[in-house]
């Protein structure tokens, strides 16, 4: 049932938001195209060797609805946004409603703390995000590297 597997998803990051947060652990929200899934495992699983919480919705949001309150909630929620841009990112009907609600989020309530671009294949992002923190995610030692140096610049 995706609606059990939903809830059991919230739960499990508001678990790992309240242990972060008893532990100052930074957390991020992963946002990516279903066609970017294994750049995403590769992003999830450095963050999490190095005991960082990630929200990462595994479910398909239906077409033709809005943003689901619990992405909006769990945007709110993090420390640091990612957005995996790509062509598929970029041509998505659900990643750039993300990116944009994490920016407004972050102007509004401050919320995320910071939004950051991973490039995945050099696809130039919009007008609105071009100003964002970026990293160069075009192969796994670009991509490492750049996890490792947004680790190390972690706002406190």
């Amino acid at each position: 049932n995706p609606s059990r597997q939903s809830a059991r998803e919230i739960v499990a990051f508001a678990r790992a938001l309240a242990k972060a947060d008893a532990h100052s652990v930074h957390t991020y929200f992963l946002s990516y195209s279903w066609h970017d899934c294994s750049s995403a495992d590769c992003v999830e699983l450095f963050l999490r060797r190095f005991g960082r919480a990630v929200f990462r919705d595994e479910d398909r949001v239906k077409l033709g609805t809005r943003l689901p309150d619990q992405l909006q909630a769990a945007i709110q929620e993090v420390d640091t946004f990612l957005a995996l841009w790509s062509k598929n990112y970029g041509s998505s009907r659900w990643c750039p409603d993300e990116l944009n609600f994490a920016l407004d989020s972050q102007a509004n309530v401050g919320r995320p703390s910071r939004t950051v671009l991973i490039g995945l294949d050099g696809t130039s992002p919009p007008l609105r995000a071009t100003s964002l923190l970026r990293v160069n995610g075009e192969g796994r030692d670009l991509l490492d590297l750049g996890l490792r140096k947004l680790m190390e610049q972690e706002p406190e």
